[in-house]
């Protein structure tokens, strides 16, 4: 699977995340409406300016929001403004987070039996760190995050275990890791972690029977034989100037995968170059409101995963002071202008078959400061030459084992 895959599995995990909202009557609450229409422009946006040219890309818009959503709580000034104007046009702060409370609980309760779709956030602060009180109000009762303290200064490895431990429950063991010991250090006093994930069975399946090798054009002269599955029953469709839209409903009808599929072989980049968040939910709602048809579909099976630092990348979209140490403020979390956000990192895995799609995706937001770090630094031992050890019963003074290093490979 490579360039036609780009879109059909980034809207695979933002379908699973937003478009059961597309049953809901959303017109009832302007705010809902504002942050799913952010969601969708987020999503068109990040996928244009992910430099991942003729590759898989995968990423959920549902899970950066939230997020970001967490650190806007606590911001102030240019950057909550900054924050506002990609989140939720036209909201002021207490009213993204009062929509983002609506709209995670309508995501959360949307999955009947047959599927599951989760959510979750989580606040993970330095020991002793000093924390506004309005800030974790809104994180508690908005974001329903949970709390805990770590040591990012003097643990950061036992740190992030603890957090990757967290990832890896609430993505149903599907993302294990998401931050390492090199993302965080002495100046770290808080990562802001969400996770979703999403299982379910298709309400048409496809037969293993019916799967065998079929060409797939990874461009026009390049065709090479990728596991296909086949199913022809009802499903709605949407023919458009240049392009085919699927829906693939799954066993609760509010879930669906959307599939946009442009005519032309090479047609992808195009298709993505005048890409608008306000024409795709256009599309998705005559999606939605087409009858459904007789239709052969033929569909690769694929699964990828993905992993993006996104700093730059919201930088581009409009989040700028954010990143930058002596600009942001995010003032509301501690009542002083030391913090900055450091790092912003992202995975994503999705895999469809024949039975249905299992799909996760994760979003860790490191905050840092820039002034005198709690304690001293530490002492640097920087192994990066030959070296001898020993290793020795210390009652005793016995020497076990000794030896040189010249090469550690």
């Amino acid at each position: 699977m490579k360039s036609q895959a780009l879109l059909f599995a980034a809207l695979a995990v933002s379908g699973a995340a937003s478009l059961p909202i597309a049953a809901v009557d959303v017109t009832a609450s302007v705010p809902v409406a504002a942050l799913v229409g952010a969601n969708t422009n987020l999503g068109v946006a990040l996928l244009r300016q992910i430099d991942v040219r003729d590759d898989n890309v995968l990423f959920s818009p549902f899970s950066i929001s939230n997020a970001l959503a967490m650190v806007a709580a606590g911001a102030r000034g240019p950057t909550e403004r900054e924050l506002l104007e990609v989140l939720g046009p036209g909201l002021k702060g207490p009213e993204l987070a009062a929509a983002f409370e609506e709209l995670n609980a309508r995501v959360k309760a949307a999955p009947a039996a047959e599927a599951i779709l989760t959510l979750a956030n989580s606040l993970w602060y330095q020991e002793g760190f000093p924390m506004n009180d309005a800030f974790t109000g809104i994180l508690r009762q908005d974001f329903q995050a949970r709390f805990a303290p770590v040591d990012f200064l003097r643990a950061a490895p036992a740190a992030c275990l603890a957090i990757n431990q967290w990832v890896d429950e609430a993505t149903g063991h599907r993302i294990p890791v998401l931050v390492s010991p090199a993302m965080v250090g002495p100046r770290t006093r808080l990562l802001l972690a969400n996770a979703v994930y999403f299982k379910s069975r298709w309400a048409n399946e496809f037969k293993r029977a019916g799967t065998f090798p079929r060409l797939f054009f990874t461009k026009p002269d390049n065709p090479e034989h990728v596991p296909t599955m086949h199913l022809t029953t009802e499903f709605r469709t949407l023919d458009l100037e240049g392009l085919r839209i699927l829906g693939l409903p799954y066993l609760d009808d509010r879930l669906s995968m959307a599939i946009l599929l442009p005519n032309a072989i090479d047609g992808l980049p195009g298709l993505e170059s005048r890409l608008s968040g306000s024409d795709l939910s256009a599309w998705l709602r005559k999606l939605d409101e087409a009858r459904a048809r007789e239709t052969s579909v033929s569909l690769p099976r694929f699964r990828m995963e993905s992993s993006f630092e996104l700093a730059g990348t919201l930088s581009k979209l409009g989040i700028a002071t954010l990143f930058q140490p002596e600009a942001a403020d995010l003032s509301g979390i501690d009542g002083k202008r030391d913090l900055w956000v450091s790092n912003v990192v992202h995975k994503a895995l999705i895999e469809t078959n024949e039975e249905g799609t299992v799909a996760a995706a994760s979003t860790g937001v490191v905050l840092t400061t820039f002034a005198v770090h709690m304690g001293p630094d530490p002492v640097e031992f920087n192994a990066n030459h030959p070296f001898l050890f020993v290793i020795r019963e210390k009652s005793t003074g016995v020497i076990l084992f000794m030896g040189r290093v010249m090469n550690p490979r």
